[in-house]
């Protein structure tokens, strides 16, 4: 077990060994000095990882610990700033958000929908759902509504 508070980020940030590197944020880093701490972590990881590729890899791994303090947003702005690109696009937390937006989106369109009389078959087709599944829908919001 590692004790993060433990961890001397000075000396993870010098490494020669990128995961390492990516360690320094854990680090006992005050909370004002963690953007900066960030930056510096993805500067030398710039200067060890070449290859495009693992890079990419390593931003990746950079921001699902940056999640741990909650610096997620910070990690892709100054990636984003350095002209370096984190494929967000394929992380497994981002298509997650992705997807419940789209459900939300469809209860909306269905709710709203119902409302204004729309039959159970034109929301299916509208929304690509069942009408199993948009009735569903109807009844989580509207528990007493019964369907002929």
């Amino acid at each position: 077990m590692i004790n993060l508070n433990g961890l001397n980020e000075e000396s993870l940030l010098h490494s020669e060994v990128p995961e390492r590197v990516l360690m320094a944020i854990l680090g006992n880093v005050p909370k004002e000095q963690r953007v900066e701490t960030l930056r510096l972590v993805i500067e030398r990881l710039r200067f060890l990882v070449p290859h495009k590729n693992k890079l990419s890899r390593y931003l990746s791994q950079l921001l699902i610990i940056a999640r741990m303090r909650k610096l997620a947003k910070e990690t892709i702005e100054i990636v984003n700033d350095m002209t370096l690109r984190v494929d967000v696009e394929k992380d497994y937390l981002y298509q997650q958000g992705i997807e419940k937006g789209l459900e939300k989106n469809q209860e909306k369109v269905i709710l709203t929908g119902w409302k204004e009389g729309l039959s159970l078959k034109l929301l299916s087709t509208i929304t690509g759902l069942s009408q199993k599944k948009v009735k569903a829908i109807i009844r989580k919001s509207y528990p007493d509504v019964s369907f002929s």
